[in-house]
């Protein structure tokens, strides 16, 4: 969890003893994120939902939270190539949603 821990250092939604500071992370958020509704999106699922899901009990407060964000933006991405291995991709994106919804 060092990698996510150092990322949320530098970004300043860490705490002190590195911990996740939610009013911090959320306020990151609303600066660099322009869509509205993947914001809302963020906010309900990751900020206020349940992290719980979105990794096994051993990963770290930091880890879960960047699956569920992941997933979030996934979801919210607006174009996706039909062919190949984006097709393949895109049916995942929607299976992995159904799955953490």
């Amino acid at each position: 969890c060092e990698h996510e821990v150092c990322i949320a250092q530098k970004k300043g939604f860490a705490t002190k003893d590195n911990q996740l500071d939610y009013e911090k992370l959320e306020e990151v958020m609303t600066k660099e994120i322009d869509d509205k509704e993947l914001l809302a999106d963020l906010k309900t699922n990751c900020i206020d939902g349940d992290l719980e899901k979105f990794g096994p009990p051993d990963f770290c407060e930091f880890m879960k939270m960047r699956h569920c964000v992941s997933m979030q933006m996934l979801n919210h991405c607006p174009d996706w190539k039909e062919d190949g291995e984006c097709s393949k991709l895109k049916g995942v994106v929607a299976d992995c949603v159904k799955l953490f919804a």
